[in-house]
């Protein structure tokens, strides 16, 4: 029997909706779940951590990388926007219940969001988290820190 893994019908996507993330972050670890499920199953997770737009930066800029590969194509750095848009519309269609509390705290959707960065999208959503953290604690609220191991592999 051949068994194809591939889901035309994108059905695990259907059965694993990404929540909106509740405005007081209430529900982050269930809605960071799903998100990093959704990202992972797109392949576009590591546009979240940073890592592979600098290694793109520094592939435009020099040419040739490290290991000897041709500088990318204008095919390669479109499929490489694309992708990179991908993942960010996948996060920001999920954070409308936060981008108030993100404009309050100094994020410049426009300038931000040129490029349409998602590594910087979710680290300024890391530090809205954060700040929400020390606010809780400060309060004496008792709010899991539980956190959610996963690597940024692909």
């Amino acid at each position: 029997m051949d068994l194809d893994l591939h889901d035309p019908d994108n059905d695990a996507l259907r059965r694993f909706p990404i929540p909106a993330l509740a405005e007081d972050l209430s529900n982050y670890y269930a809605w960071q779940h799903a998100l990093y499920f959704h990202l992972r199953y797109h392949g576009v997770f590591y546009f979240i951590t940073g890592h592979e737009q600098s290694r793109w930066d520094l592939r435009w800029q020099c040419g040739e990388d490290e290991d000897g590969n041709p500088p990318p194509t204008k095919h390669d750095r479109k499929n490489y926007q694309r992708r990179n848009m991908h993942a960010y519309a996948i996060l920001f269609s999920k954070i409308g219940s936060i981008v108030p509390a993100l404009l309050t705290a100094g994020w410049d959707g426009d300038k931000d969001s040129f490029g349409f960065r998602t590594d910087l999208l979710w680290n300024r959503v890391q530090e809205l988290r954060q700040r929400e953290q020390d606010r809780a604690a400060a309060s004496g609220t008792n709010q899991s820190s539980r956190a959610i191991s996963l690597t940024d592999d692909e």
